[in-house]
């Protein structure tokens, strides 16, 4: 099953990728970077899915 991950794996992969740029500042060139966005994540534990 190559290229299928875990999600413990998806996980750790996606902690490694922010670790590095965190680490590295490769967001630095982004056209948001510097902007100070407030976001706000929605109390909702579920959100309409259309089948």
């Amino acid at each position: 099953m190559d290229g299928v991950w875990t999600v413990v794996e998806a996980k750790a992969k996606f902690s490694e990728l922010t670790e590095r740029v965190r680490r590295d500042g490769l967001f630095a060139a982004s056209p948001l970077h510097g902007a100070k966005l407030k976001i706000r994540r929605s109390k909702s534990r579920t959100r309409p899915v259309s089948l």
